[in-house]
C-alpha cells in the first residue's frame, strides 16, 4: 500500500502537557516512518498548539471545541451522573486516507530497525471482513474480548463515523458494556460496541507492552535499547505517564516514578517502565529548542498545580 493512502494519527486537546505529549509522540512517529504522514486531530486549538505540533512535522487538523456529555450509571441510582469527554476519536473515521494507525499520546513507539520494518507491514492487516485491528485490552481480553483503543488500525468511512455518533446518542449504553474499563476511558466503550467484529493486532505484527501487562523478559529490559529489542512500543496509560510531576528526576536516577510501573509486579521490580520513560524523555530532549522551552513551562505549571513531585520507588 502506498504511503499516501495511509497515515498515523493522534488526538489532543487544550494547551498544556497534553500538547507536549502529542509533540513527543509526533517526533517519534516521524522517526519511526518519515514517509508516512502523521496527523494531529486537535480540539480547543490555540496558535501555540498548532506551532509546536507543526514544528515536529505533524499535520494539524482543527477539530473544533471539546465535547463532554453526562452519563448516568445503570444500577447506581445514588451515583451522580459522570461528565465525560466523548467522541474525540470519531474524527479519525473522517480522515482522507484508506488506512489510519491511531496512537494514544501516552504511547511510546520505540523506533528500532525491526519496528521500522514492521510498521510498514501493518497497513495490510485489515481485510474486507474487519474494519478495525487493535491490541487486546490486557485486563479484559481473555474474559470479554475487549480491545484497547490506545493503538488502532482503522479504515475511515462515513458509515462507521455515523455508527459512532449513534452510539454516543445512546449515552447510557456505555455503562452497560463489558468493555467500559473504568470511568475515564470515555471513548473505549463506544468503540468496542461499534466495532465488535474487530481483529487482533497480534504480537506477530506489533509488540505492545503496557504499564499493566509485562512479561518477565520485558521487565528485565533495563535500558531503552533493551526494551526496543523486546517490544515495538510501550503504552503507559495516562495516569502512569512519564511526564507526571517528578517523574523526570526519578527516570534520571534510574528509578521508577510512583504510578508509572505495572501494578501486578510492583513499581520496584520492573525496569521496563523506567526504560520506556527514559525513551520518552530522550525524545523530549530532541524537541526543537523553542517548543521544548514552551513545554518546560507547561510541565512546571502542572507540577505546581499537582502539589509537587511524585515519589520515586525502587
Amino acid at each position: 500500500m502506498a504511503a499516501t493512502s495511509s497515515a498515523f494519527a493522534l488526538v489532543t486537546h487544550g494547551g498544556g502537557t497534553h500538547t507536549c505529549a502529542a509533540a513527543v509522540l509526533g517526533l517519534l512517529l516521524r522517526e519511526l516512518s518519515p514517509s508516512t504522514p502523521a496527523v494531529a486531530v486537535v480540539f480547543n486549538a490555540t496558535a501555540a498548539m498548532r506551532n509546536i505540533l507543526s514544528a515536529v512535522g505533524l499535520h494539524v487538523h482543527d477539530a473544533g471545541r471539546f465535547r463532554s456529555e453526562r452519563y448516568r450509571v445503570p444500577g447506581r441510582p445514588g451515583w451522580a451522573p459522570r461528565v465525560l469527554p466523548t467522541g474525540q476519536k470519531d474524527a479519525l473515521w473522517a480522515m482522507p486516507y484508506e488506512r489510519v494507525l491511531y496512537w494514544d499520546s501516552d504511547h511510546v513507539p520505540l523506533p528500532s530497525a525491526r519496528a521500522r520494518r514492521r510498521v510498514h507491514a501493518l497497513w495490510r492487516l485489515l481485510d474486507d471482513e474487519h474494519a478495525l485491528a487493535a491490541a487486546p485490552n490486557a485486563a479484559q481480553h481473555v474474559a470479554t474480548k475487549c480491545f484497547n483503543s490506545g493503538l488502532m488500525l482503522l479504515r475511515p468511512s462515513e458509515a462507521a463515523r455515523r455508527a459512532l455518533a449513534r452510539a454516543h446518542d445512546r449515552r447510557v449504553i456505555a455503562w452497560n458494556l463489558k468493555c467500559r474499563h473504568g470511568w475515564f476511558a470515555a471513548d473505549q466503550p463506544f468503540l468496542n460496541f461499534v466495532f465488535q467484529n474487530w481483529t487482533t493486532l497480534g504480537e506477530d505484527a506489533w509488540r505492545v507492552r503496557t504499564s499493566a501487562d509485562l512479561p518477565p523478559d520485558a521487565c528485565a529490559a533495563a535500558t531503552a535499547d533493551a526494551l526496543a529489542a523486546e517490544a515495538d512500543s510501550f503504552h503507559f496509560f495516562h495516569s502512569h505517564a512519564p511526564w507526571r510531576p517528578g517523574c523526570r528526576e526519578c527516570t534520571r536516577a534510574g528509578r521508577a516514578c510512583a504510578g508509572t510501573s505495572p501494578r501486578p509486579r510492583g513499581a520496584d521490580r520492573c525496569a521496563a517502565a523506567v526504560a520506556a520513560a527514559a525513551a520518552w524523555w530522550d525524545a523530549f530532549g530532541r524537541l526543537p529548542a523553542e517548543e521544548r522551552g514552551w513545554c518546560e513551562a507547561r510541565l512546571a505549571a502542572a507540577a505546581g498545580v499537582g502539589g509537587g513531585a511524585s515519589a520515586c520507588v525502587r
